[in-house]
Order: structure tokens, then sequence, then C-alpha cells
């Protein structure tokens, strides 16, 4: 990837560092305001980068978080689906067209348990109901090395998450990036068109 650069580093998670000599072009100075009461990764406040990130029409930002359904299910509770790591209990979610709540999170076999029993198909999407795809699009990745900490007992008193919006990015390092590429293929993502995601020396997005 020409003109550009990767810095490495002892313990944290690096999905890109750039040479340019512009670098606010590839990270907006100040970062991102991120809304401490509502953003997870895998139940807990510290948001990892490699997250993508929308904004809420509160002008504050949380994870982007898409899943699909792995199996079907008739008036179930129990949900199966590819990455539950973006969701926490208490998320109002759609389960296909159908709204519901979560209840319990098994991140370890990535099963949401739902408040009420739901009916849904095999790769049915699954999203929070107040953010998905073309309605609240992805605005960059959090690139912080060592994440965001937004517990009520972090050291720093920050919610400012610095965040990629344009350049090469490892989508291996991207969270959720097989959803995130459906939705960009799908046209519902224009906001990082200046974006290139890369594997194994070719780009998927």
């Amino acid at each position: 990837m020409p003109g550009y650069t990767e810095r490495t580093a002892d313990a944290g998670r690096v999905i890109l560092y750039s040479a340019v000599k512009d670098p606010a072009s590839i990270y907006p100075p100040g970062g991102v305001q991120m809304d401490p009461d509502n953003s997870y990764f895998q139940g807990e406040k510290v948001i990892p980068a490699g997250t993508p990130v929308y904004r809420q029409s509160s002008g504050l930002h949380r994870p982007w978080v898409a899943a699909t359904a792995d199996g079907a299910g008739t008036s179930s509770t129990a949900l199966t689906v590819d990455d539950a790591s973006g969701y926490a209990v208490g998320d109002a979610i759609y389960v296909g067209s159908t709204a519901t709540t979560v209840s319990a999170v098994d991140y370890g076999t990535n099963v949401i348990t739902l408040a009420a029993a739901a009916t849904w198909t095999d790769g049915a999407a699954i999203h929070p109901s107040n953010g998905y795809a073309a309605a609240n699009p992805v605005v960059g990745i959090v690139s912080d090395e060592f994440g965001v900490d937004l517990s009520a007992d972090r050291l720093r008193d920050d919610d400012t998450a610095r965040i990629q919006v344009a350049g090469p990015v490892k989508a291996w390092m991207v969270y959720g990036f097989d959803a995130l590429k459906t939705s960009i293929d799908a046209g519902d993502q224009p906001l990082i068109d200046e974006l290139t995601f890369w594997q194994r020396g070719y780009r998927v997005a």
C-alpha cells in the first residue's frame, strides 16, 4: 500500500498508522465523542481498536453492530448469531423486522437470549433498533491502540475516540467486518468511501 507505513507496538491493536504529511485527512483532529452509557463490546465498556462507530441523533457515537442469525428459529428466545460482541443486556434490537429486547448474551457461544419469543429465518439481519445501515452509517473505525475505556472507574475522564476515516485498513482487524462489507456492497456506507480494506495484500472492500 504505497504512501503508508505501519508502526508496531508491544501491546495494543494497530489497524493502520499513516506516513502521509497530512494526518488530519486520515484521523480527524479531536476525534469523536462516544456515548458512555450505550457503548459496549462483549458486555464491557472498553471499545477496542478496529470497532466501526456511527453517530446517533444525540451527536454522540457508539459501536456500529450488525449480525446475522446462524440458523432459523420459530417462537424461540434463543438466538444464535455470527457475532454477538456488540450486544448487551437491555439492548432494543430488531430480529429481521421484529422488535424485541436482549435479556442475556453468551459471548462464548454467540447466543442472544430474547425477552420475548420471536421467529426468524437463517441469515436474518440482527441490529439495534436505534441504528443500522443506511439510517445510521459508519463514520469511521476506532484507531486508539488500546481502545477507548468508557467504564465508570476509568482512569481518564474522557469519552473521546480517535477514528480513522480514510486510507487503507487491515480488514481482519475490523470487528464485524463481514457485516460491514455486506453493508458497503449494498451502498449503505457513504461516509467511509475513502477507507479501503485489505486482506493479505488484496483489496476486499
